[in-house]
């Protein structure tokens, strides 16, 4: 499956320079380089355990392929904990279509994007807790991307960005049933974990881009 994802991730970087070399005859601002992090918030049904607000981080490739519409393919990674017992961190590709709005004259830039995300979970237990030594990685699992993007010019080709982005998970993680024993003469057990988890994710995230 990793190998898969590298496959994947090279064959869309293969494509992203083919294209852009395409069209960036006499043209500038063709490519675009980007780095952006902030806070990720899960939403709505994560398996019954309430996960923290997170941290994540995006580093991602695009090109114009015609006019203001192009393409965009990069790494992106999410970490949450559960009430400081689990840690979920997701990690994965992400790609797709954007669309730039770009006034005349005017030091701001609008971002529009949407596509998709190929990404696994790994899930681990805290240190100190009853789920140290815990460790679940999920298989790879599909979704939907939409992100807005609002560029600010700092001369030079280089911006200073805010970004908007939701994940709406369409394949879930199966996880495996955990029991433990609560350490007592009668040896009762505890399910902690569901089989069945969605994570949907929104994020604000603030960063630099370079174009050339």
């Amino acid at each position: 499956m990793i190998r898969r994802a590298y496959i994947k991730t090279g064959l869309l970087i293969v494509i992203l320079l083919t294209c852009g070399q395409i069209y960036s005859q006499n043209q500038s601002g063709v490519f675009s380089a980007e780095v952006t992090g902030g806070p990720v918030f899960a939403v709505g049904e994560t398996g019954g355990n309430r996960l923290k607000y997170g941290r994540g981080l995006d580093a991602v490739l695009a090109v114009n392929v015609f006019a203001n519409t192009g393409l965009f393919g990069g790494w992106s990674v999410n970490s949450y904990t559960s009430d400081g017992v689990f840690s979920y961190r997701e990690s994965g590709l992400i790609y797709g279509l954007q669309f730039t709005i770009n006034p005349k004259e005017s030091i701001y830039k609008i971002v529009i994007r949407g596509g998709g995300f190929w990404s696994n979970l790994d899930i681990t237990g805290s240190d100190n807790t009853y789920a140290a030594g815990y460790s679940f990685n999920s298989d790879w699992k599909n979704g939907a991307l939409l992100s807005a993007i609002l560029l600010r010019s700092l001369g030079k080709e280089w911006y200073i960005s805010g970004k908007f982005d939701y994940r709406l998970s369409i394949s879930r993680v199966i996880l495996p049933e955990i029991i433990w024993s609560d350490g007592t003469s009668e040896s009762q057990t505890y399910v902690l974990m569901p089989r069945n988890l969605y994570l949907n994710q929104a994020g604000i995230k603030f960063g630099i881009v370079k174009t050339f």
